[in-house]
């Protein structure tokens, strides 16, 4: 008799132990094709589009729409263009950088600046940041290398490269985050009251929020990019609130850098501005 329950009891285990994988399976292939859905739509950068294109994201009959619609006809006004950016919680950095090598292209003296900081950043990432130096060696390597060919590129080169898959963007956009999480952990003092969800510690915020790849941009790590890279960012705010005359703007980083980025907040996203 005990054999027979046994028998009974280990059967249905069995199918919900398929059924389980069979969900999982599923659920994976799901998010895949999700992920190639997005790969194939949006690009790592888009091409320029005109501010106003910004529009047919937003559907101007629906009245939860309506200061988004009117935020991008101010928009308008002020730029003549936009660069979208990739929604994967990495386009923020994708955004920076994109936007930052552009300005570098146009001004020798700030890339000669820049281009020094970033391959003398792996002995503070290494004793600040507390990274091992064979972990972060390639990522390193590849934003040394992209700088050094930045004043050979032409803009069409440099959209190419960072619009490749899996390729510079990628490994350029990781050790930006290690050098925001870095430039966090060089003043913990000062940043631990910025940071979100109740953190009290500023290398497990960095581990949990900051380094995986997925994870997206907060505003304690906008400023701490900023000042790591001595630029300018300034970000317009359109977050569907109701506004006056223009929409909110704020800026982080020192005022006098001669580099001065813009870049456009919906929620959620960042993409890249252009100043008329």
């Amino acid at each position: 008799t005990s054999s027979t329950m046994a028998d009974e009891s280990s059967q249905p285990k069995g199918e919900e132990n398929t059924s389980n994988a069979q969900k999982v399976q599923q659920t994976q292939a799901q998010l895949e094709a999700i992920e190639k859905e997005i790969r194939e739509n949006q690009p790592l950068t888009s091409e320029l589009k005109p501010m106003i294109a910004l529009k047919t994201v937003y559907d101007s009959s629906d009245p939860t729409a309506k200061f988004f619609v009117s935020g991008v006809d101010y928009l308008s006004t002020v730029y003549q263009s936009t660069r979208m950016t990739r929604g994967d919680g990495s386009c923020y950095y994708r955004s920076f950088l994109y936007s930052l090598s552009e300005h570098l292209m146009k001004n020798e003296a700030e890339l000669t600046r820049i281009t020094k900081y970033v391959k003398e950043s792996n002995a503070a990432v290494i004793n600040v940041g507390g990274y091992d130096e064979m972990a972060i060696d390639i990522f390193y390597e590849a934003i040394v290398e992209f700088f050094d060919e930045l004043p050979k590129m032409t803009p069409e080169k440099l959209h190419e490269e960072l619009t490749q898959e899996n390729a510079t963007s990628d490994y350029c956009t990781w050790y930006l985050r290690v050098l925001t999480a870095t430039f966090l952990k060089s003043d913990p003092t000062r940043f631990l009251p910025y940071l979100e969800d109740g953190y009290m510690d500023i290398a497990a915020y960095c581990q949990t929020q900051i380094e995986p790849m997925g994870k997206e941009c907060t505003m304690v790590s906008v400023l701490a990019l900023a000042e790591a890279f001595q630029v300018r960012v300034g970000i317009e705010y359109l977050d569907g609130r109701p506004f006056e005359d223009k929409l909110s703007r704020h800026e982080f980083g020192p005022e006098e850098s001669p580099t001065k980025l813009s870049l456009l907040y919906r929620p959620g996203h960042y993409d890249i501005l252009y100043a008329k």
